[in-house]
């Protein structure tokens, strides 16, 4: 072979395994297009592709591609992009989810808790004006933003529902005494201590009316003089030649702590506890019960300047301790550290009722402020 047929050779070869080489393979794929897209295909847009957007859309891509109008806390979104859910507490503005703004006076009409506002109060969550929530404890409700004992706990007067009228302001219409429900007295009936009594009996009886029946003498069990009306003096006590249950001084009682108010400053006209935070008080009392003072003291009530209870916080004292020498109650602010003093004061003998709740207000005494109480004093079981 001459050497220029042997290049010839040489050469085809090559050519002719590039051009089957050409031939062979997936006649089914289809050639691309200029675009890059397979010939006579698209772009599968049945599901949202959250990097593009759509122009077309002024609300959010949902998972099918639809476009929605992007202002819902579980599809939230603007400019044709998907649809994002916004997390728990956040809302949903003009596509956007907003974390939840700060809770104060000027945002939240209830009680915050943390950043959140309660609106509508809860015994869990208890408060008002945008102040930091509360819990109430059994048996006070939330009533109005703020934590109130039941009427018949406090009440010195009668009961009209949840609304004390005060001893001061009973008369015919609401007569009644020592929390009981208010009732009306009859026509022929005048409303004397809290009790109906016949108006007959009242002008013409010595003793004491129990309805218009006149007892005369009184006895402890119907006690009373000139025509009022007959109270019972209980198994601790005797009626005296006055008309007047008299106590016997041994007898033991409790002390019961219903409530308590506590100013909204210190004495230094700050706050109580650091950050602007509420008291968290609670309420010590001392008696002189004879051979020994009996001392006691209740649970602290967090982050309140109306703490109600009610709980014993003195037990087994003297009725003659009570009665002669009064009681000695003082106020303080729980903290970590040192409690602070709030106030404290006597609550003196001729202040005191045994059997039935009564307030009594401890006056400043500079730098303490002072607060109001209301206790109940019953018999020791």
């Amino acid at each position: 072979m001459s050497l220029s047929s042997f290049l010839s050779s040489f050469i085809a070869l090559p050519l002719l395994a590039l051009s089957l080489a050409a031939g062979c393979g997936d006649d089914s794929t289809p050639p691309l297009s200029d675009s890059g897209a397979t010939d006579g295909g698209m772009t599968d847009s049945s599901t949202p592709d959250s990097g593009a957007a759509d122009a077309g859309c002024e609300g959010c891509l949902d998972g099918t591609g639809a476009c929605i109008s992007g202002d819902q806390l579980e599809a939230c979104g603007a400019a044709g992009m998907a649809c994002i859910a916004c997390n728990p507490g956040e809302s949903c503005a003009e596509g956007q989810c907003l974390a939840p703004p700060g809770c104060d006076e000027t945002s939240c009409a209830g009680c915050c808790m943390g950043d959140a506002c309660v609106e509508t109060p809860l015994d869990s969550a208890c408060g008002s004006g945008g102040g930091e929530c509360t819990t109430c404890e059994s048996p006070a409700t939330c009533r109005g933003g703020s934590c109130q004992l039941p009427c018949d706990e406090f009440c010195d007067g009668c009961c009209d529902g949840e609304t004390c009228v005060a001893a001061a302001d009973i008369n015919t219409v609401s007569c009644g005494v020592d929390g009981a429900t208010c009732t009306m007295c009859g026509d022929e009936e005048a409303c004397d201590g809290g009790v109906c009594v016949d108006i007959g009996c009242a002008s013409t009886c010595a003793g004491c009316c129990d309805g218009s029946t006149c007892i005369d003498p009184p006895t402890a069990a119907a006690c009373g003089l000139g025509g009022s009306a007959c109270f019972g003096c209980g198994t601790r006590g005797t009626c005296s030649g006055e008309g007047r249950c008299e106590v016997d001084p041994e007898t033991l009682w409790d002390v019961t702590v219903l409530d308590a108010v506590v100013p909204e400053l210190n004495g230094e006209g700050g706050a109580w506890d650091p950050f602007g935070g509420l008291p968290d008080p609670y309420i010590t009392g001392l008696a002189d019960s004879g051979a020994a003072a009996v001392t006691g003291q209740s649970t602290p009530r967090g982050n309140t300047l109306m703490p109600a209870w009610p709980e014993i916080f003195l037990t087994g004292v003297r009725a003659g301790a009570l009665l002669g020498g009064g009681l000695s109650v003082g106020m303080y602010d729980d903290d970590y550290d040192a409690d602070d003093t709030i106030g404290a004061c006597l609550i003196p003998a001729d202040a005191i009722r045994l059997g039935s709740p009564f307030g009594f207000v401890c006056r400043p005494a500079p730098p303490l402020v002072g607060f109001e109480v209301r206790l109940r004093i019953e018999p020791t079981p």
